[in-house]
């Protein structure tokens, strides 16, 4: 989806570490399955940079990617009809700032195991507050209460082949690690 943004990042793409040069996830697969890791940057001025996905490490700072995105949604957060919050506990700023500045027709979906402090204070679960019926709580962990989803949107085969293909290659990179 176009406006889809993982905050956190994604193992949908890939990059070098250090020059950002994009490299096609495909490639990256196929590097993985014939266990040719780590993949050294092509880029012949890109010395010592390695490909991974781009997904934010520990200690890293967050992509430009998210400060472009949070940019865009600044522009048209008046147009945001769903927010999906999943996996979090919207404890660090300024991420757990978004779902306040949502127009007040948004629906605000939680998916996550519990609901802590900080997310009841930010939103209003059936507590008689004018906004209520747009805010809803999904009590599970995230895989299962997304699979349910799925199941119920009917796309649950295209789930199934993504997983089967993603923990294909976790397998495959856990053997060449060892």
């Amino acid at each position: 989806p176009k406006r889809l943004y993982e905050v956190h990042g994604t193992f949908a793409a890939a990059s070098c570490w250090k020059c950002a040069e994009e490299y096609p996830i495909s490639s990256v697969r196929t590097h993985v399955q014939n266990g040719d890791i780590p993949i050294k940057c092509p880029i012949k001025d890109c010395q010592g940079g390695y490909i991974k996905p781009d997904c934010v490490l520990f200690g890293q700072d967050l992509s430009d990617r998210y400060y472009e995105a949070m940019q865009r949604f600044t522009e048209n957060k008046d147009r945001v009809d769903l927010l999906i919050v999943m996996g979090t506990s919207l404890a660090v700023k300024p991420v757990s700032d978004l779902p306040d500045q949502v127009n007040g027709e948004c629906i605000r979906a939680v998916f996550n195991l519990d609901l802590n402090e900080e997310t009841r204070e930010i939103f209003h679960f059936g507590d008689k507050c004018d906004d209520s019926e747009r805010d809803v709580f999904i009590k599970g962990k995230c895989d299962e209460t997304v699979e349910e989803l799925c199941k119920l949107l009917k796309w649950d085969n295209e789930l199934k082949r993504i997983h089967q293909e993603s923990n294909y290659l976790t397998k495959k990179i856990i053997k060449v690690l060892k």
